[in-house]
């Protein structure tokens, strides 16, 4: 992989705002369910972050753990990485998928506007109505 955490590395931009997932093995072989399962579930993150653009998910079998590292891009933002290891390559998507959902969520919050700002004067507030 070429790109770092830290970029904001521009990606194509997909007709109809669809979400390009890429999955790729090293020395292993990924079962079609599995593919199945990581791009259904990583559909579904576009509800923490909407401005996910594409994704890559990496396999990878060594000394009888699976390992899997997922960046996800995020237009005008930086790329989001979560790494996850297991004995069995679905725990080890399940365990990295629950992580990007966590930094996707916390990354979302803080780009949010936290500023909302007070009423002028107290002529704004409704009167007579008390609060309990």
């Amino acid at each position: 992989m070429t790109s770092r955490a830290g970029s904001t590395r521009q990606r194509p931009r997909t007709p109809g705002g669809r979400m390009i997932i890429n999955i790729s093995a090293r020395h292993c072989r990924v079962a079609d369910s599995i593919r199945r399962r990581a791009e259904d579930r990583l559909r579904k993150m576009v509800r923490f972050e909407p401005r996910i653009d594409s994704a890559d998910v990496v396999f990878e079998h060594d000394h009888g753990f699976y390992a899997v590292e997922v960046r996800a891009f995020v237009t005008g933002r930086s790329t989001v990485v979560a790494h996850a290891a297991a004995a069995d390559a679905r725990a080890a998507l399940d365990q990295v998928l629950s992580r990007l959902g966590t930094r996707l969520r916390r990354q979302h919050d803080r780009s949010r506007e936290h500023s909302v700002g007070t009423p002028k004067s107290e002529d704004s507030f409704q009167k007579g109505i008390v609060a309990r």
